[in-house]
């Protein structure tokens, strides 16, 4: 699981250099750095969502003692992992929006690094899991 972590570091680390050096000598950034970050956020919580509810239906069992109740309810955990979801785009979009456009890249890559980070240790539960024949 360590390894993830500092792969998700090193990936966020490559992608957003250029888009926060260019923040920093005041030179125009552009969207697409925050719009590809959104995108992946997105993308991440949802395969969580799906990757943590499918690999409950194989007998897998929640870990994060916060969502254990919550899982129990897949409406309540989509909705919540919808909000998790969007929460931090709405605040980078804030930032970057009152030109803290370096503090905003960042934000979202954390969030992404994060996120893929979750999803992939859900992949490997789930591999498991489907293995197990549960």
């Amino acid at each position: 699981m360590p390894r993830i972590h500092v792969a998700s570091f090193v990936i966020a680390s490559v992608l957003l250099s250029p888009a926060l050096a260019c923040a920093q000598e005041g030179h125009p950034v552009g969207r697409g750095a925050l719009i590809v970050l959104s995108a992946s956020v997105t993308s991440l919580q949802a395969y969580d969502t799906y990757s943590t509810l499918a690999a409950l239906k194989h007998g897998a069992v929640e870990a994060n003692p916060l969502m254990q109740g919550v899982v129990k309810h897949p409406g309540a955990f989509v909705a919540l992992k919808g909000g998790i979801a969007i929460g931090p785009v709405y605040a980078a979009t804030q930032l970057w929006r009152r030109h803290h456009r370096g503090a905003a890249l960042v934000l979202r890559a954390v969030t992404s690094g994060a996120a893929a980070a979750v999803a992939a240790h859900n992949a490997s539960v789930l591999r498991t899991a489907r293995g197990n024949g549960r």
